[in-house]
């Protein structure tokens, strides 16, 4: 897959496996970064700081590495390259958001009994699919909707029943 390079100057970068261990040169594993350019934590969100961020043992001592949600491997010459997310993650105008938060935003909807949400590649558009046991809102209702629970760059290109 796409190649992202090495670390820069003052970073270090770690694949690691489900339990945090190194994983040998050209396996896939998870990428942590640990460096100056980090956060110490989310404010007020200590859920989120124990599932990103991770202090592990290196030669110099204990380091906080953040976990980035991203799948990577090393190849012979230590290049990194991307794989993937390890979550639901995506991008919406150059904003991040996971897919389960859409989705919970359209079980707000008091018609709407489950809901799956993809970003489909060609071209890019946010797809929602939606079951109900009765009649669901029109899209500018659902729209309307899951606008008060989701920031501003995200809409729905279309719904499918």
């Amino acid at each position: 897959r796409a190649p992202i390079g090495r670390a820069v100057s003052n970073a270090r970068l770690l694949l690691v496996d489900e339990y945090d261990r190194p994983v040998p040169r050209g396996s896939q594993g998870y990428l942590l970064v640990a460096g100056p350019m980090i956060s110490r934590c989310y404010l007020a969100d200590p859920a989120l700081n124990a599932a990103r961020f991770v202090e592990l043992p290196q030669p110099e001592g204990m380091t906080l590495f953040y976990r980035t949600g991203d799948l990577a491997r090393a190849d012979a010459n230590a290049c990194l390259h991307y794989l993937g997310r390890d979550d639901q993650q995506i991008k919406i105008s150059g904003q991040r958001i996971e897919l389960g938060q859409i989705e919970a935003a359209l079980m707000q909807v008091a018609q709407v009994s489950n809901a799956v949400v993809a970003l489909q590649a060609e071209p890019p558009r946010l797809v929602a699919w939606l079951r109900s046991e009765g009649t669901l809102p029109d899209a500018l209702q659902l729209d309307r909707q899951i606008s008060l629970h989701l920031p501003a760059h995200v809409r729905i290109d279309e719904y499918r029943r």
